[in-house]
């Protein structure tokens, strides 16, 4: 397959008007691949869908929350020791959102089924949003779209500096970047215990959400995009 098929992508890239990429990563895969015109388009979410507020969350627990599929679930297996530490110490739960149950999850994480219908009221329970990746080359083409769903839901997070990641989190203002597991327990903590801290990151990753990836703002970019390949 390999074979065959290992170089299409690169020859609909050169071949192509424009490419669109969502992440700077892909935006560097394209031009080695000789595409002619690259233009940058995050992923982005609709607003309206996520409210920025409290719906609903357990009285005097915090709640540091995931979301994704069974498939990328083995990402949080790192943070096991993060989380078993965190929960010695604070009343702290773990929630995953579109995960498949492990063994090695034991009642660290609690499992929770996704849908589109309840997914953003699923993360109106979180207080701390999180994305831990490997520094691998399929996890640097990743677009953030966890990251910019808890901010677009008023979330502080915290996340590994691969991918757009690094793009996405301003260190101090919307959240944090953690590279091994001591900054990982370091920046959690600081959130658990800083509700100042959480609101006001939560509050700047909603600015950025509204400014930068929000339907609303850059759909007309893509539209403008298509009109102006047609002219």
């Amino acid at each position: 397959v390999r074979w065959v098929l290992g170089r299409k992508i690169d020859r609909i890239m050169a071949a192509a008007d424009v490419v669109i990429a969502g992440s700077e990563y892909l935006v560097e895969r394209s031009r080695l691949a000789g595409a002619r015109r690259i233009v940058k388009l995050p992923t982005v979410v609709d607003l309206i869908r996520y409210p920025s507020l409290h719906i609903w969350r357990v009285e005097n627990v915090l709640t540091i929350g995931w979301i994704g599929s069974p498939g990328t679930a083995h990402y949080l297996l790192p943070l096991i020791p993060v989380f078993r530490l965190l929960q010695g110490n604070l009343p702290v739960r773990v929630l995953a959102i579109g995960a498949r149950n492990r063994p090695e999850f034991d009642d660290l994480v609690e499992v929770l089924p996704w849908s589109e219908d309840t997914e953003a009221s699923l993360l109106s329970q979180i207080d701390i949003g999180i994305m831990p990746l490997p520094n691998e080359p399929f996890e640097r083409g990743k677009c953030a779209y966890k990251l910019i769903q808890y901010m677009a839901s008023g979330k502080p997070v915290v996340a590994s500096p691969v991918g757009e990641n690094i793009h996405v989190v301003r260190p101090g203002i919307n959240g944090f970047l953690a590279s091994s597991e001591s900054e990982w327990l370091s920046y959690l903590s600081s959130l658990c215990n800083d509700a100042s801290l959480r609101d006001r990151c939560g509050q700047a990753g909603r600015e950025i959400a509204e400014q930068t990836y929000s339907l609303s703002v850059t759909a007309p970019r893509l539209l403008g995009l298509f009109h102006s390949l047609i002219r």
